[in-house]
């Protein structure tokens, strides 16, 4: 009974924790832009929210902006500039890669579609394989491991990496669409000729 209990509370902070950190950085960010825009919109309209979307307009004229030829070399040079910085250099790159790793990498972009053992021995979650031959990893272990990418349930933005034996991942047959999908849905996704 209290391994069952201990185990649900692990389950629950797996699920909670992700979800719980999206929702405070989206607050945080929310906040502090609004605490900026706000004294500047409500000069013009003061409606609740409306920095929000004053802030989504600005997120796309910015992209707009990043496609452009002059705009990618703007974009360049600060990204250079704010790498050079210490401590914040650091923190940027990462955030960076992993930002350009969720939001611009194509479903096709995965390897393959694994099952794999998470977030407990029995239970199994889909994941995506990102890479293999894990040179040192796997000289540490002594066997050959992968990078698997279990995503979220609903938010596949937000995941687990996680380094897998590769002869414990059960590769599927399923397509990286279909992976997104079922993950999506909640597992209500499935194919047609799938059995119940």
């Amino acid at each position: 009974m209290l391994r069952q209990l201990r185990n649900y509370f692990l389950t629950g902070l797996v699920i909670f924790i992700p979800l719980a950190s999206t929702l405070w950085v989206i607050t945080v960010t929310f906040n502090f832009l609004d605490g900026i825009l706000k004294p500047i919109t409500s000069r013009f309209i003061n409606i609740p929210g409306i920095s929000f979307l004053v802030l989504i307009i600005l997120i796309t004229f910015i992209g707009m902006l990043g496609t452009l030829a002059w705009g990618k070399k703007a974009v360049g040079i600060l990204e250079s500039g704010l790498r050079r910085i210490p401590f914040v250099g650091g923190v940027y790159k990462t955030v960076k890669e992993a930002s350009d790793t969720i939001l611009t990498k194509r479903p096709k972009d995965f390897k393959s579609i694994v099952l794999v053992e998470f977030p407990k021995a029995g239970s199994y979650a889909i994941g995506f394989t990102t890479a293999s031959n894990m040179a040192e990893v796997s000289a540490k272990v002594g066997r050959e491991v992968i990078n698997v990418y279990v995503p979220t349930t609903p938010n596949p933005t937000s995941g687990f990496l996680i380094m897998v034996p590769k002869e414990e991942a059960v590769y599927l047959d399923m397509t990286a669409e279909e992976a997104f999908k079922l993950i999506l849905s909640g597992g209500l996704s499935q194919k047609k000729n799938s059995e119940p």
